[in-house]
């Protein structure tokens, strides 16, 4: 992590991982709608984005370097 801000989310950071709790609970809201779409283009378009968030946690995890021994 950058030592600009002190080792701390700085606004943005914040913001943007608010934005994306938001969009996850909008995600969980729409499970009925996923579960009748058919197979093919549009399954696959509502897979990307658990696919993009579960993405983005695992590289923050790495990038924040979490000390698992604690």
């Amino acid at each position: 992590m950058s030592s600009k801000n002190g080792g701390r989310a700085d606004l943005v950071a914040s913001g943007l991982a608010c934005f994306a709790l938001l969009m996850a609970l909008v995600q969980i809201s729409m499970i009925p709608s996923y579960r009748t779409a058919p197979f093919g283009p549009p399954c696959w378009a509502f897979a990307f984005t658990y696919i993009a968030a579960v993405t983005d946690v695992i590289f923050w995890l790495r990038v924040e370097d979490v000390d698992h021994s604690k």
